[in-house]
């Protein structure tokens, strides 16, 4: 990343930038600030983030400002309660949890899962995509393959989130 810092600002020397990276990557001049300057003496100012609930201490030395807003908690995320991954058939459920919703759904292991609400699934971000507006308690219509001796047969199921 400093790299490509110091090639933009060797490019454009009369431009300003703003570099967007998680405090530990830039706090104390760590991480980003530090290899930057040592590939140039490029001026620089330290903004970090805080909160009441935050991590980090806010000690004096540690940025050149500190943007501090109260603690807000992230939103609840829900699950389909199944351990997948990426296969060359599609994305494969590799252990169902006990009592999940794919559990309650009757959804086995090594099912493929091939679409959710109508939505094709081909990789496992789609399933986050899918999901990331769903609160507990939202219905999903899953379609899924399962192997049944040397075939497979496609049903679906409505999973209660």
């Amino acid at each position: 990343m400093a790299s490509s810092i110091v090639k933009a600002l060797q490019r454009f020397p009369d431009a300003q930038m703003v570099v967007i990276a998680g405090n530990g990557h830039v706090m104390n001049a760590w991480g980003i600030p530090g290899r930057v300057k040592r590939r140039g003496d490029y001026p620089f100012s330290i903004v970090l983030t805080g909160s009441e609930g935050g991590s980090y201490r806010l000690e004096k030395g540690i940025a050149d400002y500190v943007l501090y807003t109260r603690w807000i908690d992230p939103p609840e995320t829900v699950r389909l309660g199944v351990l997948i991954k990426k296969t060359d058939n599609g994305v494969r459920i590799e252990r169902v949890v006990k009592g999940g919703p794919a559990d309650r759904a009757g959804i086995p292991e090594g099912a493929i899962i091939v679409s959710i609400d109508g939505e094709p699934v081909g990789d496992v971000e789609d399933i986050k995509i899918a999901l990331i507006d769903k609160l507990p308690g939202d219905k999903i219509k899953v379609k899924y393959m399962d192997r049944v001796l040397l075939f497979y047969s496609t049903k679906e199921v409505e999973v209660e989130l």
